[in-house]
């Protein structure tokens, strides 16, 4: 009986062997199918030692200029042995006048650094070679005015300018003022008018900059007459018993009419018109001359119709003359008194101031007044207004028997009933001075204090 509780007790522990139990675990791993698998080893880090960078070292130029130019670049951080270029540009006028610093070298237009070894700085200095015009001067040949200075060749380009009143002196008005600009250090300034008179000066430049000449020239053109003295106009002859007849009758001696421009109208070659030998022209407000010169005047005329004008030109002595105007002080019946602060032409008597008792619509109705009217406004584009000889005044009256004694196709305002001033002095008593009648062309002496008309001229 208790033999066979034995067995089953074996029995027992033989199958709990063989089903792996007992006390203890197995150290090996298995998969869920029994495959053992190795177990798994982890490395430990590998720790990478830091990278060591060499330091750079860096250094700047910088740069400095004075006025007339430029560096670029203004200034440059480079490495230490590093190469390093600049370009120079001077302005107009100026020049490189030294580079240094930084141990460079300039070539042309470039400082170049070669070798940077430490901070610095490259100098520029710019030479001002810039210069004002100089040494003005002016040549006047066949109309033309040759206008020419010393210049500079670095000057980019001048501005001529010309007025007819001092530029300098400041007393040219601004608007007045005309410029011509040239690249040469010479202009040439036509006739453009039948009178000029021109203050020229000049600025040179130089990019952006400009100098001023300190002084001007002072340029006449004015019309060149042909003749110094025009003829008589008379186109008649006298016979044996003085009865006028045709100057071309057989036997006739030598006479007025006979000889001159008046005895050849015919061949004559006019610049502009007149009776017998006479030349004139018509001449605007400005001083230029009429584009229509065939045209009668006209009271509600314009210059542009060439149905009135201004001023005559007489084409022979190349006086111009002033035409009477309809009312102010140019009108034909306004009177003045002689008068002249001038002792090289007054005849040592200055002549009458107007005490006030004559109406011309200026402040003093003298001679002087009236030629420094015609200056101030400028007519027909002169300021050289004056009045005439006795010789000028004669030389454009047409000496006939016959009245009028102006050609009224050119001066037609002008009356026949006055006495024209002129600026001779009677010599005999330089209390008087001659005028000449309109109505007969002879000429008389009047009290300088005596109202009379004047017809101004100028010669310029």
């Amino acid at each position: 009986m208790n033999h066979k509780w034995t067995f089953s007790l074996c029995a027992t522990l033989v199958l709990l062997t063989g089903c792996g139990g007992g006390g203890e675990s197995s150290t090996t791993p298995t998969d869920s199918s029994g495959v053992v698998t190795p177990p798994v080893v982890t490395e430990p880090p590998v720790t990478t030692p830091p990278t060591t960078t060499p330091e750079v070292t860096q250094f700047t130029i910088s740069t400095s200029t004075n006025a007339g130019g430029s560096i670029s670049p203004s200034s440059s951080t480079q490495n230490a042995g590093t190469q390093v270029s600049f370009t120079i540009a001077s302005q107009p006028g100026f020049s490189i006048g030294s580079v240094s610093g930084c141990s460079g070298s300039l070539a042309g237009s470039t400082y170049t650094v070669t070798n940077l070894a430490a901070n610095c700085t490259v100098t520029v200095q710019f030479v001002d070679g810039r210069t004002a015009p100089s040494n003005l001067s002016a040549s006047v040949q066949n109309a033309l005015a040759t206008v020419s200075w010393q210049g500079n060749v670095a000057a980019t380009h001048y501005t001529v300018s010309y007025a007819e009143d001092s530029i300098v002196q400041g007393k040219a008005i601004a608007n007045q003022i005309q410029q011509q600009t040239t690249t040469s250090p010479s202009w040439q300034l036509p006739l453009t008018k039948s009178f000029n008179h021109w203050y020229v000066t000049v600025k040179a430049h130089y990019g952006d900059s400009q100098l001023a000449a300190n002084s001007e020239v002072e340029v006449t053109l004015n019309y060149q007459g042909s003749a110094r003295l025009n003829d008589t106009a008379t186109q008649t002859c006298l016979d044996s018993s003085f009865k006028a007849v045709d100057c071309s009758t057989k036997g006739l001696a030598e006479q007025d009419g006979l000889v001159g421009r008046d005895a050849t109208i015919a061949s004559l070659n006019k610049t502009g018109g007149g009776v017998a030998g006479f030349d004139f022209s018509k001449i605007g407000r400005d001083g230029s001359v009429l584009a229509l010169q065939g045209q009668r005047w006209e009271s509600q005329g314009t210059e542009s119709a060439g149905s009135q004008w201004s001023c005559v030109r007489d084409n022979l002595t190349g006086l111009v003359w002033e035409v009477k105007t309809s009312s102010g002080p140019q009108q034909a019946s306004t009177l003045f008194r002689w008068f002249s602060a001038d002792a090289a032409s007054n005849g040592g008597n200055m002549g009458s101031q107007d005490a006030g008792t004559l109406s011309c619509g200026l402040a003093s109705c003298t001679t002087a007044a009236y030629v420094a009217h015609l200056n101030d406004i400028g007519w027909c584009g002169s300021r050289h207004w004056r009045l005439p000889t006795r010789q000028e005044l004669s030389g454009i009256m047409l000496n006939r028997a016959t009245t009028p004694v102006f050609d009224l196709s050119y001066f037609p305002t002008q009356p026949s009933d006055q006495l024209l001033w002129t600026s001779s002095s009677y010599a005999a008593d330089p209390a008087l001075a001659w005028v000449l009648s309109s109505n007969s062309g002879i000429s008389l002496w009047q009290h300088k204090s005596t109202p009379q008309a004047v017809l101004a001229v100028h010669a310029e």
